[in-house]
Formats: C-alpha cells, structure tokens, sequence
C-alpha cells in the first residue's frame, strides 16, 4: 500500500498552491511524515495533465470539465492583477515565460517566446518589457435547475499582458472564445470585467448600446438570443444579443466611493452638495462613538481605492440613519443609498429577484434624474461658454462615464437575463413577472439626448489591426478612479528577433573568472531527450550546457517584488 493515498496527494498539491513553499514547508516540518516532500509535489505537479500553458487557450479541457457536471452553459470573467516581474523557463512547453505576450487578432501567441539560442533571449530581456500584469480567464459553469451544487470555476487562459491593448482586441478576443467553445457544444453566455474604459467600450460596441461597429454584423451568428418586449421608452437595449455582459458590481461600488471622495469632484444635485465632510462630521461628532455608526478614519481614506469593506460601512443603516438627521446632507444620504442599491442589487447574496430588480433600476433612474437635472438647469447657465467647459462643469458635478454607463448597462442586462428566463430560453427556473417604473417622460428625453450626443461609432475592420481607441464626445468625465491597468506603462512585448537561431557553439561565449559552477545548471554533457531544455555555449572557450532557467538567472538585472498588503500592491503597481 502506498504512503500517500491520492487524497492525501491532492490536498498536499493545493496546499502548496495556495499557501505557497514557505506555509507548505511550516506545515510539513510541524507534522513530520505527513505530507510528501517538495521535491515530489513539483513533480506531481509538472506530471499532471493540467498544466496551463501561457497564452493557450484550454477548449478541450474546459468541455470536458463542463461535461462532467453536465453542464452546456457557462459564463466568463476576465480580469488583470499586478505580479513579480520576472522572466523564467516553462520545461513542458519549452518556452520563456514572464514576457507581455504579443496579440494576434486580439487573441495571445502562446510559446511565442521560443529560441536556442541565449542570444536572443538576452534581447528579449533587453527589449521587450516584463509583464506587470497577468491576465485571467475563468469559466464559470451555469448547472442546470435539477442541479444544487455550483460547479467550482475553471482557469481558461493566463498569460501576462501590459496595458499596450485595445477595445477592438477585447472584442476580437471574445469572438474567439465564443466561437472555440460553440465548436465544443458549450454556450459562453457572456462575459463580466472589473469596469475598466476599454472593456466597458467593448461592452458598448458589442451590445449596441449607442454604439454601433459599422463592418460587423452581429447578427449572422445563429446563437442570438432574441427577446420579445413591449416597446418600453426607459429600455434602450436592442432585443438581439451575442452575450449577456456585467460590469462587476464590487468595482463599480468603489468606483463610486471613490468619487465621493475625490478632491477634483464637487458632486452637486439641486442646492445639495455631496462630500465627505458629511461623513467626517459623524467621526468628529463627540456625542457619537464607533458603537453608533462603525465609521474609522481609514473609511474615508482616498489612496485606499479599492477598500471594498469600506463602501459597506459607509452605506449601514446606521450611517444612512445619522446622515438623514440632517436636511443639508441630502445629497449625501441620496448618494450613499445609490451605492446601497448597487450593493443589494447585485452583491448581497440574499436578496431576491425582485428586489434586486427594483434596486438595480432604482439606482438607474436616480442617475438619469441627476443627470437630466444637470442638463437643463446646471449646463444651460453655461451656455455661451465653451465646449471644452461645458463639458468641465459636467465633469465636476456628476459621476464618471463609467460609473454612469456600468450602472444602467447592468440593470439592462439583468432585465435581459430575466426575460430569456422567462421566455424559457435559459436552463433556470421560471420567474415571475416583475413590475417596472413608469418613468416614461424622462427616458424618453434621456434616450433623444443619448442619441444625438453620445452615439459611439467604430468604422475599424474588427478583424484587422486597429489603434483608435478613443471614445466619442461626452458630456460625462472619461476618468477612471481607479483604473490599475491604464497606469501601467511598458513596452510592449510584440517584437520579433530578427536572429536565426544557430546550435554551433562557438557563437555563443561567455567570459568568467570562476572555474567552478556548484549550484548552477551547468554541464558538460546532457541526455538527448533534454537537450531542448539547455542552451549550447561556450565559457571561457569550453563546451558547455547552460540550462534556460539558469540563463533566465544570470541574464536578470533587477528582483521585483510586491508587497503581501493588497493595497500596498496595488500602488506599486500602479507606480510601474
């Protein structure tokens, strides 16, 4: 019988995973014998059959993981964060890792970073930036209604990126992996992000959503979803849909905190002013104590652009409570109720379809009043001034584009959603019938404005190489509060070398005064079955092997590194 059972074996892998070599190691030292050592967890992993090649998108295997819960439907999610720049050697796939992976049609090369030669590499390393960025995709499957158990979700693709992409290469890449998983008889019902400009834009364009991609039909595709609607003024979205997109609520809900607590914005609705100092006041309140509203001072922190826990305590029924108390603080407790309807709508886990219907829309047409107002008594004092501050003035008293825009392409897609339910078009159980807002004046002024004004058009071949990424005129600030990605600037890594690659040895020379290499990967002869994994040189003008791993250490200049506090993290990435 075997020491280590499979079970073991498997919890052992996800522990390394997880917690990392140095809590594997803690573990395995406080508990001798119980779990295997290092060496062998490296190898369980390298032998599996699920390593993840970077830039290879894994069709095959995420059908036959579907397939095994029985499951046709699923939904995607994409997403960047900020890792150790650093270039190292993939064994399996025989190529370096760690490099911005070029984009063909939108879509990564994978192994592009390939060669013999350490020559090349060293250009690479030179030339082409490290990537600050890994990107994601996972697949979450969508279990049918006889199915309790929520599948867990499957890492489609990763590889790392810059910010050196487009709108139009998003949309591309979509496209892919909508088509390769059809041709695996799974559905990708659509695709959520965190709210970034550009994959807002690709949202924009694919949904027709006051945009339109004029050398794209959309409707060739025999997927469609296709709903039946009345012919309701306040719903602007088309009755035909490729994909069923979310802007991630947890990202939207900060976005907004974060523009409240901006120092650039000066929100405003009717003579009501919204700010902070609201909310400070309550801490600087000494006849309140933290046991009244459960407010610190770090809630109301600006450089912490991402505090989630933040936007929850800021929108307590506690606070909401203190805040109504005063009549100058209108616009405040209606701008923190906004966020709490985001967040019952589309976070908390409790809430039913119904309220999370009204909630969703709620948030929309408060928006739409805010913005209306903003329109006709805020902007026409302003009308002999310029565009450029017309457009400032927008700017400073109403939310960001994004912000705005995420909001009501939400509520529109979960409208969407709820109607393919009902009309039996999804794997889900009925809902009922929900009963909407009449509010058929304002949209109807909403919706002529929208469309004179904020039309986004893209003349650009979708599968041909396009740079214009740029949106169209819009009274609303194009800012991102806190956009990671877009503050990211590196080369990107979608040059080629020009150098063929040589095995002759005498072209590639190394000088070094050592005359012992103990510790480094260095031999004089190898196996023929990993000769693939060794460069052919010559140091100090003697035959040698130098494997790519050592080479990708030797050719490192600098050690990166980021810090274990998320916040810490995100700064220095967005500092790079």
């Amino acid at each position: 019988m075997p020491r280590y059972d499979d079970k073991l074996k498997s919890f052992a892998i996800c522990l390394y995973i997880l917690g990392g070599k140095t809590t594997y190691e803690f573990v395995r030292l406080n508990l001798p014998g119980s779990l295997l050592n290092l060496t062998t967890i490296r190898s369980l992993i390298q032998n599996n059959d699920d390593n993840v090649t970077e830039g290879k998108f894994r069709f095959n295997k995420m059908a036959k993981y579907l397939n095994s819960f029985g499951v046709q439907h699923a939904y995607c999610a994409e997403d960047c964060t900020g890792v150790v720049r650093r270039i190292k050697y993939d064994t399996h796939a025989n190529s370096f890792i760690g490099f911005s992976t070029p984009l063909s049609g939108g879509v990564p090369s994978p192994c592009h970073f390939k060669t013999d030669s350490i020559s090349e590499l060293k250009l690479w390393m030179d030339k082409n930036g490290q990537a600050p960025l890994l990107n994601i995709h996972c697949v979450q499957a969508i279990p049918p209604p006889n199915q309790t158990v929520v599948p867990p979700s499957f890492v489609l693709a990763g590889y790392g990126t810059s910010s050196k992409y487009t709108s139009l290469d998003i949309l591309r890449r979509w496209l892919f992996i909508h088509k390769n998983s059809i041709e695996q008889n799974v559905r990708i019902l659509g695709f959520s992000t965190d709210a970034d400009n550009k994959y807002f834009r690709a949202m924009r364009l694919m949904s027709g959503f006051y945009a339109s991609l004029s050398n794209f039909d959309v409707h060739v595709d025999s997927s469609m979803f296709s709903i039946q609607i009345s012919n309701w003024s306040w719903y602007f979205l088309r009755p035909e849909q490729l994909f069923v997109f979310m802007q991630d609520a947890t990202h939207l809900v900060t976005k907004l905190r974060n523009r409240l607590l901006s120092a650039t914005a000066a929100l405003q609705v009717g003579d009501k002013c919204i700010t902070m100092k609201h909310l400070q006041q309550l801490l600087d309140n000494e006849e309140l104590i933290r046991l009244d509203h459960g407010l610190t001072q770090s809630d109301l922190k600006p450089t912490d652009r991402q505090n989630f826990r933040s936007c929850l305590r800021i929108t307590s029924c506690d606070v909401l409570n203190l805040i109504a108390r005063d009549d100058n603080s209108n616009g405040t407790y209606m701008y923190l109720k906004l966020i709490k309807l985001i967040i019952t709508s589309y976070i908390e886990p409790t809430t039913s379809i119904e309220e999370r219907l009204k909630g969703a829309w709620t948030a929309v047409f408060l928006l739409r009043l805010w913005w209306v107002w903003l329109l006709l008594v805020r902007l026409s004092s302003l009308s002999s001034s310029s565009t450029k501050s017309r457009k400032n003035c927008g700017e400073k008293y109403f939310v960001t584009r994004t912000a705005f825009f995420s909001t009501e392409l939400n509520a529109h897609y979960l409208t969407y959603l709820i109607i393919l339910v009902q009309q039996k078009q999804l794997p889900v159980e009925l809902l009922k019938k929900h009963k909407l807002f009449d509010m058929n004046a304002l949209s109807e002024y909403l919706h002529n404005h929208l469309r004179l004004k904020s039309k986004l058009h893209d003349n650009v071949q979708l599968f041909e190489n396009g740079n214009d990424d740029s949106d169209s005129e819009f009274d609303l600030d194009s800012d991102d509060d806190d956009d990671d990605i877009s503050s990211v600037h590196n080369e990107s890594s979608s040059s080629e070398a020009e150098d063929d690659d040589d095995d002759n040895m005498g072209d590639e020379q190394m000088k070094t005064f050592k005359t012992s290499f103990d510790g480094l990967n260095i031999k004089d002869n190898v196996p023929t079955d990993q000769d693939k994994s060794y460069f052919k040189i010559k140091i100090n003008d003697m035959n040698k092997f130098l494997h790519k791993s050592t080479a990708c250490y030797l050719l490192t200049r600098d050690n990166n590194s980021l810090s274990t506090d998320r916040l810490t993290r995100v700064i220095q990435t967005s500092k790079k």
